[in-house]
């Protein structure tokens, strides 16, 4: 049972397409450091419950196939989800990330009368724009209902300005890091030991892990190394292909393939 300093605590109802992929663990931090809120999940689907716990995520997904359809339907008429309605009642801001998620999300924002904060980080600001025609429009329109969005820079904050928000909603939030959990540990290379690289990202394009292997497979012979790497995405399947096309399948772990 809750005390009463803990129902004193606001509430922030967070929503992303889904809880949450193991590239969104910087998502992660700005939950689980929070501790002077209380913050619930919405989301269509959830993963990851393991490397990622948080006591209250409702996932549509969760429900029977005709509550599902019925909550679709109903967003379809109404523009919001009764499901997340259900749980979010109680909630004092709707925290959405990523813009275009923000987009769905204004329905829910008006039935609950509540402050919508939408947070940007890159590519709904710089891709999804361009991707489709009327995206530009939609998210214009998205901007007069959010109450505040936050940025990553002051270049995104430019991008969004030129796109019809408000500067008076910007605000340039950066995502940190908790330094206090990371020990400074001395490195010294020693010849006899192989040089240990870690790359941890997205699997995407602009990422450069196929660039990073590609060159390594050129010093193959030359130097003793390993490598681990950590994430997922599109590029996946290719930069395993990589791995195996230059000769480091005995070099390279992957988590995901153990």
């Amino acid at each position: 049972m809750a005390s009463g300093n803990e129902n004193l605590r606001p509430v922030v109802a967070h929503y992303n397409s889904k809880y949450l992929p193991i590239t969104e663990v910087w998502l992660y931090n700005q939950l689980n450091q929070l501790s002077e809120i209380r913050t619930l999940f919405l989301c269509r689907t959830k993963a990851n419950l393991e490397l990622f716990p948080l006591e209250r995520v409702y996932a549509l997904n969760d429900l029977p196939r005709i509550r599902k359809i019925l909550n679709l339907l109903y967003f379809k008429l109404l523009g919001y989800i009764p499901w997340f309605s259900l749980h979010a009642r109680e909630a004092g801001i709707l925290h959405v990330h990523f813009g275009y998620n923000a987009i769905k999300m204004t329905g829910l924002k008006r039935h609950l009368n509540i402050p919508m904060i939408c947070s940007f980080y890159g590519i709904d600001a710089f891709s999804y724009p361009l991707r489709k025609r009327g995206n530009r429009r939609r998210l214009k329109r998205m901007f007069q209902y959010a109450d505040r969005i936050l940025v990553l820079g002051p270049y995104m904050k430019a991008t969004l300005q030129q796109m019809g928000c408000p500067v008076a909603k910007l605000s340039i939030h950066h995502l940190g890091v908790n330094t206090k959990q990371i020990n400074f540990v001395q490195r010294n290379y020693m010849p006899s030991r192989p040089v240990r690289f870690l790359m941890a990202s997205s699997f995407l394009e602009k990422k450069g892990v196929d660039i990073c292997l590609k060159a390594l497979s050129n010093l193959k012979e030359e130097f003793n190394f390993t490598v681990d790497i950590i994430g997922d995405g599109p590029l996946k399947q290719s930069i395993l292909n990589i791995v195996g096309d230059g000769g480091l399948k005995e070099r390279v772990t992957h988590p995901q393939e153990v």
